[in-house]
């Protein structure tokens, strides 16, 4: 967090940069732990908030995925793995070296090709670099 006389905050997850290992920053890949994450309900007020109260921007409607690339990636893909093994939702990633953020909101494609949330419980996090595989576990929590 980093804060100015003139009022002014900005606040940061540096989680990734904590995790930052040598061996970490050595790797061809390495997928960070994911907090967990909740099914949000969104409320719309009845009246517009007046003007000269504070309003923050919310967290992040989903899970926050982190990850590291060392080096130019043909394909990079991840995947959020159900309990069962059920893939329940997937994404390609950015290929270019560094330190890269994902969002993924927690919900999957029906049949009939509408979204629906996920069920509450635990999934895993498969980060697929090539034939470098990584995971991680993420709660995802109800309203």
């Amino acid at each position: 967090m980093a804060a100015t006389h003139g009022r002014g905050i900005y606040v940061m997850d540096i989680a990734p940069l904590e995790e930052s290992t040598p061996q970490v920053l050595s790797a061809k890949a390495h997928l960070f732990r994911v907090r967990p994450a909740r099914h949000r309900v969104v409320v719309v007020p009845k009246t517009p908030p007046v003007g000269r109260y504070y309003a923050g921007q919310n967290p992040p409607d989903g899970a926050v995925i982190h990850y590291r690339i060392g080096a130019r990636a043909s394909r990079v893909k991840i995947e959020i793995v159900s309990g069962t093994g059920e893939v329940v939702g997937s994404a390609d990633g950015a290929t270019t070296p560094g330190l890269h953020r994902l969002l993924w909101k927690p919900k999957r494609l029906t049949k009939a090709g509408d979204l629906e949330p996920v069920a509450p419980g635990e999934y895993v996090v498969r980060l697929k670099v090539g034939e470098e595989v990584d995971e991680q576990k993420i709660e995802i929590r109800g309203p």
